[in-house]
């Protein structure tokens, strides 16, 4: 852990942001200048996968050039502390785990900051590049309301991984349903699956699948994969807007096939009955015929503000489980088989 004052490469921690699976990310400023500041997430070389994580991480935001996905400035190493750190753009504002710690947005802010989630996940989905861990700490949201997308660190091209090795990755809750059978599956969908979750539990205040602590890694997933069977899609309420609840439903739906058959179609449907203005750049990256501005984003006005967080309780608290939840949900169904087969024994050896 680096405190205040500590120097990695060319920055120079101010303080600590938020603590993940694999990285912790700091609030630095240029060894230069105060003026110039940059959030870097530090990855220990001695994490087992941690040289990979940040390579694939740096190779996948190189690629990436959008208004709502977090900006790479540079890698780099530091072999005095075994460190390897990416230095990126400090985005202003809030988590969307922050502003749901005081409540959920109203159907017209959830709209509006959803499409711009939407619209900067298809861009990357057309580079094939899939997400696979939307989650609240993973959305910022910018003082004029609109998103940033970060922490690309398990993102996938399914032309360099194999398919069946690390689709187990992720924060469970906001999994899709097919992704803990561990059998190749459309990434995209289930990119849209966790965008629907995560968009119910903005319209709701509540976390749609909460997982259960006291239990092991492979019970936990478990349950929460019976739980998401058992659902054939999530539902925010008649409160929301009839319009928006329908997409949730839709983009939540247990089977793939009922879900909109792209990011690119779920972004469509979030932007419909929408009057887009185009000031001198937008921040959304528009299609053509549709222009976006600061009249139809989210004003921080309309947002809860944040609990202040201290180093003891980062801000990116969310436990992301990057872990293979496929041989703990294996596991567990085995175990529940025999305990159902010695059972049935038991009960014919009475008879």
């Amino acid at each position: 852990m680096l405190n205040e004052g500590d120097r990695i490469g060319e920055w120079v921690v101010q303080a600590r942001l938020g603590h993940g699976g694999m990285a912790t990310v700091y609030r630095c400023h240029h060894a230069m200048t105060e003026r110039v500041v940059s959030a870097v997430k530090v990855f220990r070389v001695t994490d087992i996968g941690s040289d990979k994580w940040f390579r694939r991480e740096v190779e996948t935001l190189a690629g990436l050039r959008h208004p709502c996905i977090v900006r790479i400035l540079h890698p780099g190493r530091d072999d005095a502390r075994d460190l390897l750190f990416l230095a990126m753009d400090l985005v202003p504002g809030i988590t969307l785990r922050q502003a749901l710690a005081r409540g959920p947005l109203s159907s017209a802010a959830a709209r509006t900051l959803f499409h711009g989630v939407a619209e900067a996940l298809a861009y990357a989905h057309a580079l094939k590049i899939f997400h696979r861990d939307i989650k609240p700490s993973n959305i910022m949201i910018r003082p004029n309301g609109a998103p940033t997308v970060v922490d690309f660190g398990i993102a996938t091209d399914p032309e360099r991984v194999e398919m069946t090795s690390e689709l187990g990755i992720g924060t469970p809750s906001y999994m899709a349903p097919e992704l803990f059978h561990g059998q190749p599956v459309d990434l995209g969908l289930a990119d849209v699956y966790g965008v629907g979750v995560l968009l119910h539990e903005t319209l709701t205040g509540q976390r749609a699948f909460p997982a259960e602590d006291g239990i092991s890694d492979a019970a936990r997933a478990f349950r929460l994969l019976t739980r998401k069977q058992a659902l054939v899609e999530l539902d925010p309420g008649p409160h929301v807007d009839p319009g928006l609840r329908q997409i949730v439903r839709a983009a939540s739906a247990r089977d793939p096939a009922a879900r909109p058959a792209s990011m690119e179609a779920l972004a469509e449907l979030l932007g419909q009955g929408q009057d887009w203005v185009d000031p001198d750049a937008s921040i959304y990256r528009s299609r053509p015929g549709r222009r976006v501005g600061p009249d139809s984003l989210v004003s921080f006005a309309e947002i809860p503000a944040p609990t202040p967080t201290t180093p003891s309780q980062p801000a990116d608290a969310d436990r992301s489980v990057r872990h293979w939840v496929l041989g703990g949900v294996i596991s567990a169904l085995v175990l529940g088989g025999i305990v159902g087969l010695g059972t049935w024994l038991w009960v014919v050896s009475l008879r």
